[in-house]
């Protein structure tokens, strides 16, 4: 079974219940085990800054699903929840599920990149991958999770 870590981020409606009910699908996935899930956390939004807030969590699951097919399910979650993707990226969302980590594998395909390309720019991302996961090395950074968040942090000052 292969380790993957999923952010999940919502700010439209109840997102306390967006993200349950995004929690629960995956659950739901087949050849998958939720091993856990993180707090959730109130952040601003990150891209396009002029919308609600999100609020963004993290689960960790084992699966025998490979990335692609990981990546299509979550996908058709978002579908059913009522995503709708537009060109813009960074719009307001009832749900967001990205691969942050992928069994610390380094993957580049057209619908998977992992770990998520901008993982380590993302506070929203590190602090629940972190809080599950915290002797987590980014597979291309070869950096320690506590420690890229350092450097985020003191970029921002």
């Amino acid at each position: 079974m292969k380790n993957v870590f999923i952010g999940l981020g919502s700010n439209i409606g109840d997102k306390h219940q967006n993200l349950h009910r995004a929690i629960h699908h995956i659950q739901a996935m087949p050849q998958t085990k939720l091993i856990a899930v993180s707090s959730f956390y109130p952040t601003k939004a990150w891209g396009n800054t002029e919308q609600e807030d999100f609020l963004n969590a993290c689960v960790h699951i084992q699966t025998y699903l490979n990335a692609q097919t990981c990546m299509q399910y979550l996908l058709a979650i978002e579908e059913n929840m009522g995503r709708i993707r537009t060109a813009d990226k960074w719009q307001p969302r009832i749900i967001d599920l990205d691969i942050l980590d992928f069994n610390s594998e380094v993957i580049h395909t057209q619908t998977v990149t992992a770990p998520h390309p901008y993982l380590h720019e993302r506070m929203f991302a590190l602090l629940p991958l972190q809080e599950l996961f915290p002797s987590y090395i980014h597979p291309v950074l070869k950096k320690p999770v506590q420690d890229i968040i350092t450097i985020l942090s003191y970029s921002k000052l």
